[in-house]
């Protein structure tokens, strides 16, 4: 047995995606957060959109965007689902992270405990126009997002006071950064 979830959301909730230029509305979806894919619900039982195969670009879930969008990790180029926190030429993104952890036997002093889904704090990412996504790790990360307008972007979180661990913090520094282009 495995405890806790994969899911962003247990249940099928209504939801909509973009396909192939067609917007396809009232579909009972989920996010399997771990496996990187949605969950659709039909009378033969539940099955899934595989991203690599299907090019669903964006879907609409619970008052919520998702598009498929290229993100830098390391130096490996990745894409999965982001949750949009601002569309534009400069983009925000929360990234769900789910990860499996392994069984544990007991122990003289401790009980055992089963294999576990732990869901992860929410990442974000950041999107300038023609690059991917790239994690906002805190100021530091600014010169590396934004290279040519680093200095001035650093003068508003100084001066704004601006926390970027809130996104809604960095998609106003965003909104910044594409007034000055």
């Amino acid at each position: 047995t495995v405890e806790g979830s994969p899911y962003l959301d247990d249940e099928f909730l209504p939801g909509s995606l973009s396909f192939s230029n067609t917007k396809y509305t009232g579909i009972p979806l989920r996010y399997n957060i771990y496996e990187g894919y949605f969950e659709f619900q039909t009378d033969q039982g539940v099955k899934f959109f595989d991203p690599r195969v299907t090019r669903i670009d964006t879907v609409w879930l619970e008052g919520n965007t998702f598009l498929y969008v290229y993100f830098q990790e390391g130096k490996a180029r990745k894409q999965t689902y982001l949750k949009a926190v601002r569309l534009g030429p400069t983009g925000v993104y929360l990234r769900n992270e789910v990860i499996l952890t392994q069984p544990e036997e007991s122990t003289g002093y401790t009980a055992a405990k089963p294999a576990s889904f732990e869901k992860l704090t929410e990442s974000i990412y950041v999107q300038v126009e023609g690059q991917p996504a790239m994690e906002l790790k805190g100021k530091k990360s600014l010169e590396e997002i934004f290279p040519d307008q680093y200095k001035e972007l650093n003068k508003l979180v100084k001066s704004e006071k601006l926390k970027l661990k809130k996104a809604e913090d960095v998609a106003r520094l965003c909104e910044y950064h594409d007034g000055l282009r």
